[in-house]
């Protein structure tokens, strides 16, 4: 199969399922913030790694939170089942955060990657929260982007 095309039998193939996806965060947030991205049909994939991508930094230090909301079929409200937090953000960079069934959770305190236990639902979103630590002189915001790419 052609990697240009796509084809009805591709939704089998999980090569073609598991492309990085754009979860459309480019965001300036302001201190204590939190935005919710759209709703991610999951085909057959446990966990994913998200990419944080900082690249806008006015504050002494940040906590960002990534959470994973599963979205309940009948209701289609989200419900957090898992959540990592990235603690100690100085610099403007590249960050990552994995979710997946058993991880053990850790946190690279002031380092680029944190991990914690998580199964993908069918339907999930994304939820990203921010707080911030400033001093006077500082504006206290943060412009981030959040792409994922999913793992069986």
């Amino acid at each position: 199969m052609a990697r240009g095309i796509v084809t009805a039998i591709d939704s089998l193939d999980f090569f073609v399922q598991a492309q990085d996806t754009n979860l459309g965060f480019a965001i300036a947030a302001a201190s204590n913030q939190t935005n919710i991205g759209g709703t991610i049909t999951n085909t057959q994939h446990r966990g994913a790694v998200m990419y944080v991508q900082v690249t806008s930094l006015t504050v002494n230090t940040a906590t960002l939170a990534l959470g994973i909301l599963g979205i309940n079929p009948v209701t289609g409200n989200g419900h957090l089942v898992g959540k990592v937090s990235l603690d100690g953000i100085v610099t403007n960079g590249q960050y990552a955060i994995s979710f997946y069934p058993g991880m053990v959770s850790a946190n690279t305190s002031g380092g680029s990657f944190a991990q914690g236990p998580c199964l993908l639902p069918a339907k999930f979103q994304i939820q990203a929260s921010m707080t911030v630590s400033t001093t006077a002189s500082m504006t206290g915001s943060l412009t981030y982007s959040v792409n994922m790419s999913r793992v069986l």
